[in-house]
């Protein structure tokens, strides 16, 4: 009795366009390039064909062979040096995106800040220019200096009055003013061309002089222009001193200032102030 053998693999084709001979019914017919040999106990030796693998796509899936057998696919260095330049470039794309979208957002809010900054400062003066005192029916102190000065950014003015507080009340001694209110400009020993807005306030009621307490009001000042209308021109200073009683105010005064802003950009803030206390009819 004869006992059947297991096929067993063996060993791949030792070369290119060996040719083995097996029946299909055409006659003998060249062997695969990539093919193996099947030994049996009873026959000849056989070469097959390997099956595609579905993974790879169409084809052995095999590239060559190396010192232990077959080697999978994979990347050469000059695809690897090129995928990580094309990622690198995409990323310093998105980090400028969003660097200038950073930026820009700060810069709105420092621009906000600034606005705010301003028109506070411009109510407050406006305010304070508005209650100038003058009166003719009781005794009154009546104070407004107002001097022009030139600046490395254009007019940096000064100006010292005698107003009212919000609440006008009325003075020991007839109507008298209830603060003596300055205000200068220093440069700002932080940045170049900038100036510092002190704002300066003493008691109108004491008989001898108080001392004054000082405050900053904004540290990025580039310039403060004011303008006094006596009722038919404008003048750049003001001397109340020098005027005869009923006309020592003047009847409007302008008010423009210029603030630095993030960005090197200039806000201008700008408005017109009536007094009336210097009018005749009071």
């Amino acid at each position: 009795m004869t006992q059947r053998r297991n096929p067993i693999l063996t060993s791949t084709c030792p070369r290119r366009g060996r040719r083995d001979s097996y029946r299909d019914g055409r006659g003998s017919t060249p062997a695969h390039p990539r093919c193996s040999f099947l030994h049996s106990g009873n026959g000849g030796v056989r070469c097959v064909k390997p099956l595609p693998n579905p993974l790879l796509g169409q084809g052995e899936g095999i590239r060559k062979d190396n010192a232990e057998g077959f080697r999978e696919r994979g990347f050469t260095l000059i695809e690897m040096m090129l995928a990580i330049g094309v990622l690198g470039l995409i990323l310093t794309m998105l980090a400028t995106s969003f660097n200038t979208v950073a930026h820009s957002k700060v810069h709105a809010e420092g621009r906000l800040i600034v606005d705010r900054e301003g028109r506070a400062l411009l109510w407050q003066m406006s305010k304070e220019v508005r209650d100038a005192v003058q009166t003719m029916l009781a005794p009154s102190r009546v104070l407004l200096l107002g001097g022009g000065h030139s600046g490395s950014n254009g007019p940096i003015d000064t100006i010292t009055l005698s107003t009212l507080d919000a609440g006008h009340r009325r003075a020991i001694t007839g109507i008298a003013p209830e603060y003596i209110v300055s205000y200068s400009e220093t440069l700002n020993p932080n940045h170049r061309g900038w100036y510092l807005l002190q704002r300066t306030q003493q008691s109108g009621l004491m008989l001898a002089a108080s001392p004054a307490q000082s405050l900053v009001l904004a540290d990025n000042l580039l310039s403060l222009h004011l303008r006094y209308f006596d009722g038919q021109r404008w003048t750049e200073s003001w001397d109340s001193s020098s005027l005869p009683p009923g006309r020592q105010l003047p009847i409007a005064v302008g008010i423009q200032i210029q603030m630095a802003a993030p960005g090197g950009r200039v806000m201008n803030f700008a408005t017109q102030v009536t007094v009336p206390m210097a009018i005749a009819q009071w």
